[in-house]
Formats: C-alpha cells, structure tokens, sequence
C-alpha cells in the first residue's frame, strides 16, 4: 500500500510534473533507470507520456523508490521549485488561480449580455479546456541549426508538419520533436528541455 502522500491528487500533480520534464518515453526509462528501477519490468512502449509517468511511479510505489526518481530528476533540474518540495516530503500541489472576487452589479442581469450579430458566438468554458487537451498533440519541429516550426501528432503517432518546416528526409531524420513548449501565463517556459 502507498504511503498516504503518494496518492490521489499528489500522485497526479507529481506524474504530470514529471510528464513535462521528460516529456519523450525515451526520457522517462532514462530517469527510471537511474533511479534504480528495472524499465523492463514497466509497460512503457505504446502509451501516452502521462501513461508512461503513471506506469513508473505505480511500479516506483510498489518498490519504495519514488524518492529516487525525484531524486533523478532533481539532477537534471536541481533549481526546479516544485522537486525541490517533493523530496522534503511535500510534493508538488496543484497550482490553484486567483480566487475570484465577489462582483456585484447594481444593473439589471439582461443588461450584463448583449448578442451582436445574427447569432451568439459565445462559447462554453469546457471550449478551453478542450483547447488544452487538444494542444498536448503539438510540437515545436527543431532542426540542428536552430531553425524551428511546428507539428501536431495524429492518433497513429504520425506527426503532421509543412514542408518548409521538413523539406526533405534527411531534415526529417535530424529533426527533434519537442512536446510539452510552452510559456505559461508568467511568460516562462513550461518545458524546461532546450529544444
């Protein structure tokens, strides 16, 4: 059984950390085996990232080694705040947005809305988490001489770019696929792997 700080919420806040760390399966069996656990043992080929972090640190659990895959990533980013609390033993907590204030009106509610035009083009919130879950699929395309475009990954781990971006194989085989590049709302990088 998992000690209690390895469960629900927490397990899920540090596998999604993990998953934009090491964003590639390639990355995770890199700092599974440097923390001591036997890849080999995981079901990894053929999953999601987050499925891929979710097989490590269930097999982690089991073997008493989740400190020791923090352990390894720590090496790779020891400035990275939300390790740094893991490994003292209060790992990473969901980042909760401002709470919002309580608003009042002193106007009528059919006065806060108005549709313009023929038809309402307001959508509902879930439209945007949509959004987030759809943008998972996109890549930054990075070439050796630094020049970059995009990419997105379809349902057959196809991933769909221009030509400029992939004009030929042989820039094709020299092209690195960076999931996970993103700034986020403070304008720094979500994914600190340099492309």
């Amino acid at each position: 059984m998992a000690p209690p700080e390895w469960q629900g919420d927490v397990l899920i806040d540090l596998r999604e950390l993990l998953a934009r760390l090491y964003p590639t399966e390639r990355d995770a069996r890199r700092v599974a085996t440097e923390a001591g656990l036997n890849t080999g043992l995981i079901a990894l080929e053929g999953t999601s990232i987050i499925n891929t972090w979710f097989a490590i640190l269930q097999y982690a659990i089991h073997q008493d080694r989740v400190g020791s895959v923090i352990e390894a990533a720590r090496r790779d980013y020891p400035d990275n705040e939300a390790l740094w609390h893991a490994q003292r033993g209060a790992p990473p907590k969901t980042i909760a947005g401002p709470q919002p204030a309580e608003w009042r009106s002193t106007r009528n509610p059919a006065q806060l809305e108005k549709i313009l035009g023929r038809a309402s083009t307001l959508v509902p919130i879930s439209f945007l988490e949509i959004g987030l879950l759809k943008a998972r699929s996109v890549a930054k395309v990075c070439l050796p001489d630094g020049a970059s475009g995009s990419g997105f990954l379809t349902h057959d781990d196809l991933l769909i770019t221009n030509h400029h971006v992939l004009p030929s194989k042989v820039a094709a085989s020299s092209a690195t696929a960076l999931f996970n590049y993103q700034r986020t709302a403070s304008a720094t990088r979500a994914n600190a792997a340099s492309p």
